[in-house]
């Protein structure tokens, strides 16, 4: 078990125990190797009114190779992404 030290916590990026003027810098993560599979994608949305939620009117989407889907709502895009 840990021995509780005064003035000190625990970093959340070197996840040692430190005092409260420790500077941590990011580390350097492993990772992993370029995929194919990754699509990137973007929704432009409309707030409704009534709702207050926001709706999906235009989604586009890129293949890592850079061909593009274009969407008019979240279902076209979910149907064509889950699929």
């Amino acid at each position: 078990m840990d021995v509780h030290e005064c003035d000190e916590m625990k970093c959340g990026n070197c996840k040692q125990d430190v005092n409260k003027d420790h500077q941590c810098y990011m580390l350097k993560k492993n990772i992993e190797p370029r995929s194919e599979k990754y699509v990137f994608f973007d929704f432009e949305t409309k707030l409704d009114p009534e709702t207050k939620k926001h709706i999906v009117n235009y989604c586009i989407a890129h293949y890592f190779n850079g061909d593009e889907k274009i969407f008019g709502n979240i279902d076209e895009f979910c149907e064509w992404v889950f699929n």
